[in-house]
């Protein structure tokens, strides 16, 4: 049962960065942590391993302002899962798993406020953290209860998803709070066996694999809800993402099907990360798998697919009133990558980082002409908190194992 103010029962889960995964790139500026900037005030929140126990720190600017442990690493979850947001008032949410370094290692979850536990989860349930946000005071946490999709507005959580309506999980990833006052919602729906779409595909090679054609089941739907109903679907697109993706393997499929005298089956999930709202108008980002591996990402507006990049992983995007929208993560080379896109066309492409394992971006959020990332870069062989300025590196000098960085607040001077 839960401890808290709020006097929840039962929760899932809370949080979509992955502490001590990759975060920001930096500078070579030395001094005990923190960074500089001329334009804003900028508060950062980093996650910190010291040893074998993570910490929360939040920075603004050069100043620390918050610091506290998270929960002990442990052999199965080495990074605890966490997500963080900062409100208007430069007070710093965050929630995350509640690890323990001895059997069951999961013991629930919290939420915090400025260091202090807000509600506390015990982990005799099956929970998964994802996503937090604070709007008009209210705090809104996204994740999953059981195989259900919940969503907790302050001492309330809500199902956002019935498990008789033919399927077998479901998940909610990301949560925003438009200027009306709308909660939405984004995450995946899992079909039951029976319920899963088989598509045929590409049948100009029906003869060449055995046992003909390429089939595959469509597993996990992207799905949005708004104010704990179901908006729409991300199904716009996919199939011509499908054809494309079988394109590029086409050969490894059919040797595969030569191989085991059977045709190529795999299963197709979207994955929603990041949400948007913006002048009337949903944008949604989310990974595109098969089967284990990351075919690409995609961006929604509403439910039209209005861009795909091949081998990326979409982590976050911010729109501007202008309708031009940021899009953050890293491609399949572990680059940390940063994208401009408007009305159907890719205004920049920008690498952030080079190749490595740990590199990637993880928020973004933009200040009058200046874009703000945070993020991860591998610097001499460790995972370095980062801020990235209109692309420039400002490296969070900290003390640790390890260090990477999943939320920004800009104030402008």
């Amino acid at each position: 049962m839960f401890r808290n103010k709020f006097n929840l029962r039962k929760v899932v889960a809370i949080a979509i960065c992955l502490a001590g995964t990759t975060f920001f790139s930096g500078c070579d500026k030395e001094k005990e942590g923190g960074f500089s900037t001329q334009s804003a005030e900028v508060s950062v929140v980093v996650s910190e391993l010291r040893n074998d126990e993570y910490f929360i720190t939040s920075w603004i600017n050069d100043t620390k302002k918050l610091d506290f442990s998270i929960g002990k690493s442990n052999p199965i979850y080495y990074n605890p899962l966490f997500s963080a947001f900062v409100d208007n008032e430069k007070n710093v949410y965050v929630a995350g798993t509640n690890f323990i370094a001895e059997w069951p290692y999961n013991d629930g979850a919290k939420l915090w406020k400025n260091g202090n536990v807000l509600l506390e989860i015990d982990g005799a349930i099956d929970y998964a953290p994802n996503a937090v946000f604070v709007s008009n005071s209210k705090v809104y946490v996204a994740g999953r209860q059981g195989n259900v999709a919940t969503l907790w507005e302050m001492n309330e959580s809500k199902s956002l998803t019935d498990k008789d309506n033919g399927t077998y999980s479901s998940n909610a990833r990301t949560v925003f709070v438009s200027s009306d006052n709308s909660v939405y919602a984004a995450g995946e729906i899992g079909l039951n066996k029976s319920e899963q779409q088989r598509i045929i595909h590409n049948e100009r090679y029906y003869q060449e694999i055995v046992n003909g054609g390429i089939f595959l089941n469509i597993r996990n739907w992207g799905i949005v809800w708004k104010n704990y109903n179901e908006y729409f679907r991300l199904t716009d697109g996919i199939d011509k993402i499908i054809e494309d993706g079988i394109e590029d393997s086409i050969e490894g499929i059919i040797a595969y099907s030569k191989h085991t005298g059977r045709g190529y089956e795999n299963d197709i999930s979207i994955y929603p990360l990041s949400i948007y709202v913006r002048n009337g108008r949903t944008y949604v980002a989310a990974e595109v798998f098969f089967g284990a591996n990351t075919c690409g990402s995609g961006l929604w507006r509403d439910n039209e697919l209005v861009y795909f990049r091949k081998e990326a992983s979409f982590r976050s995007i911010y729109v501007t009133s202008n309708d031009e929208v940021h899009i953050v993560g890293k491609d399949n080379s572990q680059r940390a990558i940063a994208i401009r896109w408007r009305n159907g066309n890719e205004l920049s492409y920008r690498q952030l980082t080079g190749e490595g394992f740990k590199n990637d971006a993880r928020f973004v959020t933009v200040s009058g002409s200046t874009v703000y990332v945070a993020g991860t870069e591998l610097v001499d062989d460790k995972p370095t908190a980062t801020l990235w300025e209109n692309g420039n590196p400002k490296r969070l000098q900290v003390n640790t194992n390890s260090s990477s960085s999943c939320a920004i607040f800009v104030n402008v001077k």
